[in-house]
């Protein structure tokens, strides 16, 4: 499975208006040859195909070496998430001047397992190669450190976007696309990733927008990550495709407090068990 090549996703639309366009990170949308980011509107791509790959290894899910420079493997020495963030920083400052606008999509594989970091390098590094029990081990204190380092990143890049001559006119969204594993502090929902429950289904989204988006301000909105699609175009002022209609909804008008809060019901279905969320309400499984 994967996303056909040539369908309407964002980074194209955005492309396809002017915009520059990288995927760095995790696609998990597909593998080669029939699919990739280079494929699906992304003019440059560095990162993981699969769902996961070691942190120092670069081992993926699928037991072979995961790590690309558009479609071709390529090795390189480092901790990932380190990685990452160094790539993407270094794209921003590299774009920001251009006169064209640009289009990041920054996906890190931090916190999933396996739990590596460095404090236990050697161990992880063992780990990764003979992956036994990638699912199992790790602390808390091991996901803290691994957060820091995430967290430490992300700093990183909000710099070069802040120092690039559009800094001021950027739109930043910070999400995760599921709920936490066993060492996140989901209080005080209850499940955790791959439940329909609000521990599975509810996390945070942080966007910010100077000049557009008040700092500081909360809402209780109902939203899906699908939503980002909508709001990015918004944004953007780029029509979506005219056949393919986005399944989200534009949330600017929320976020810059033009509009109210509006009533919506969402629902998710996941083999035999599905969930809702109505208006400002909790989600509700069965």
């Amino acid at each position: 499975m994967g996303v056909p090549p040539g369908f309407p996703t964002l980074p194209a639309l955005l492309r396809d208006a002017g915009y520059r366009t990288a995927l760095i990170g995790k696609w998990h949308l597909g593998y080669l040859p029939r699919y990739s980011p280079p494929k699906s509107g992304y003019d440059e791509f560095f990162g993981v195909m699969g769902g996961f790959t070691g942190y120092y290894t670069h081992i993926g899910d699928g037991g072979e070496h995961d790590l690309y420079e558009g479609e071709t493997p390529v090795e390189r020495a480092g901790y990932i998430t380190d990685m990452l963030s160094e790539r993407a920083a270094a794209w921003v400052t590299e774009a920001a001047p251009r006169p064209e606008p640009y289009f990041l999509s920054l996906h890190y594989t931090a916190p999933h397992w396996p739990w590596s970091a460095p404090s236990v390098e050697a161990a992880a590094r063992q780990r990764e190669l003979e992956r036994t029990e990638l699912t199992e081990g790790g602390n808390t204190r091991i996901y803290g450190e691994m957060m820091q380092i995430l967290d430490t990143g992300i700093g990183r890049v909000l710099d070069a976007v802040r120092q690039g001559p559009g800094g001021n006119n950027t739109l930043v969204a910070f999400t995760s696309d599921n709920g936490g594993e066993r060492f996140s502090k989901i209080w005080p929902f209850v499940g955790r990733k791959f439940d329909l429950l609000e521990g599975g289904l509810r996390v945070p989204q942080i966007c910010c927008w100077p000049g557009h988006i008040a700092p500081g301000r909360t809402t209780d909105q109902v939203c899906i990550t699908m939503d980002l699609t909508a709001t990015c175009l918004a944004a953007a002022g780029v029509a979506p495709a005219a056949h393919y209609p986005p399944d989200g909804v534009n949330l600017l008008p929320v976020l810059t407090g033009q509009a109210a809060e509006f009533e919506r019901t969402l629902y998710w279905r996941m083999r035999n068990r599905t969930a809702k969320a109505s208006a400002l309400t909790t989600a509700t499984p069965s």
